[in-house]
């Protein structure tokens, strides 16, 4: 899902750990985008989350991923990394569902 975001370096921001909380701008799809703080905040936490679950499933499944998603804006990034999240948690469903067992009756 990320292929078409990339992080702005920013040397100030990397200079001090004070300073740098919120996110640098992306760019989405060739566009910049900077992030409202609470964008950024919602963003870092989808991303987390969505990277952590992901990270859990492929522990057992190493092969899943996410459907691929398309997104123009920092709000479409935060809803795609949330559907990343929601994929990764019916598939860790799935994962521990019990198999059911087959019963096979002899007709003698």
């Amino acid at each position: 899902m990320l292929g078409n975001i990339h992080a702005l370096p920013d040397p100030e921001r990397d200079r001090s750990s004070n300073q740098g909380r919120g996110f640098r701008p992306l760019i989405i799809r060739g566009r910049l985008a900077e992030p409202e703080p609470g964008q950024a905040s919602r963003l870092f936490e989808a991303e987390t989350r969505a990277a952590s679950l992901i990270a859990h499933v492929r522990e057992i499944d190493p092969k899943w991923r996410p459907r691929p998603s398309a997104h123009e804006s920092v709000e479409g990034l935060i809803r795609a990394y949330e559907a990343d999240a929601e994929q990764a948690q019916a598939r860790l469903r799935e994962l521990a569902a019990p198999i059911p067992h087959l019963v096979v009756y002899d007709e003698k």
